[in-house]
This record gives structure tokens, sequence and C-alpha cells, in this order.
């Protein structure tokens, strides 16, 4: 069986009306971070900062999506490309000193500190 087929065979299984869901152990990535760019540049930095503890002190791998795109169109491609954790910093999540972490299979985030994330997350 070929590597095509396998993968058809996992998002014919693992999918919703958005796109697929890839389960962790096979993933591409294990995170998808995004920065939804607001007014200030304190969001890029912080989004920056993260990703960069992220992808130095762990071993999970990490897509960042900083593209100068609508909040809209980043979710709806988070969606499609199906990686299990959407992590995003946003104005929003910032004036709490937190992020929005979401599990690709489930309808709702949560707001986590930073410092609680990056324990979970950033440390190897």
């Amino acid at each position: 069986m070929g590597l095509g087929r396998i993968m058809g065979a996992i998002t014919e299984v693992y999918n919703d009306q958005n796109g697929i869901i890839w389960p962790k152990e096979i993933a591409p990535f294990d995170i998808h971070l995004i920065s939804l760019q607001g007014k200030g540049e304190d969001i890029s930095e912080k989004a920056d900062q993260l990703y960069q503890e992220i992808s130095q002190n762990s071993n999970f791998s990490v897509l960042y999506d900083n593209r100068e795109e609508t909040a809209g169109k980043k979710f709806a491609d988070s969606d499609l490309i199906g990686i299990p954790l959407r992590v995003v910093v946003s104005s929003r999540s910032l004036e709490s000193q937190s992020v929005e972490v979401k599990q690709r299979d489930q309808s709702q985030g949560e707001l986590i500190k930073i410092e609680d994330f990056c324990n979970k997350y950033c440390r190897k």
C-alpha cells in the first residue's frame, strides 16, 4: 500500500465540513501558531517570541502564520490544514497575557496564560 492511499484513507476518516483533522501521531505539525495583527507591533513581537520559544525549547513542530490576512481567512486555512492544536496571539488575548488555544477537533477554544502555555508546550 502506498503513501497516497494511506493518506487518502486517513483524510477520509479524520475530517469534518471544514477540512482534515490530523491525528496527533501523524500530523505534519504539532502546533499552528497564528498572529492576528492589531494596532500595535506588540502582537507580532509576542508571537515571534512564542514561536522562538516553542521551536527552540520543545520537541513540537510549529507552523507559524504571520501573513497579513484577515482573521477569518487564517482560521479557515487553519481548519483546512487540520493541525491538531491552534494557538492564536491577538490583541484580545494579550489583554489578559494569554493566548487562545483550540484543539482542531473541538468547537470552542480557551484562553490560557502565556506562562502556563509555555510551561506545558515550550519545555523539553
